[in-house]
């Protein structure tokens, strides 16, 4: 009778698929937060872009006149510097800016010419809104 040597060295099957089904998990796993990381970094990316715009339009509607405020009034343009200036390389990015004059009592929106005005600022990159925002300006001269 022969003796057959069962020295076994390796896996079995069963081990290599179970092996591989748990790195193609851990593999799936990574590259979705991968993905997630990358759209919150363009979501962010975009966020801060659209903040620092609207910081661009705040210091226009403070370094103008405020008789010249309603000036700012403009629908889907180029966004716009400190100076009232259309900034390059903002391809894609539109902003309105409204201007309401308001009741300085009641901030209530006013028909009139008052002494408050609300500027408010939507920007828009490639037809998605990223930020909106809007704040009061007074004169505080009485040269309305």
């Amino acid at each position: 009778m022969r003796t057959q040597n069962v020295n076994k060295k390796g896996f079995t099957l069963a081990e290599v698929l179970i092996a591989s089904l748990i790195a193609g998990l851990c593999l799936a796993g990574a590259m979705t937060a991968i993905s997630s990381n990358v759209q919150l970094t363009i979501q962010s990316e975009e966020m801060s872009q659209a903040v620092f715009l609207a910081q661009e339009i705040r210091e226009w509607s403070l370094n103008i006149s405020f008789a010249s405020i309603s000036t700012m009034a403009m629908s889907s343009v180029s966004p716009k510097d400190s100076e009232g200036e259309t900034l390059a390389g903002y391809n894609g990015w539109t902003e309105t800016i409204t201007v309401t004059y308001v009741n300085p009592s009641t901030l209530a929106d006013s028909a009139s010419v008052t002494t408050m005005a609300k500027v408010g600022v939507t920007l828009q990159l490639n037809g998605k809104t990223v930020f909106a925002t809007s704040w009061l300006v007074a004169d505080f001269t009485g040269d309305t």
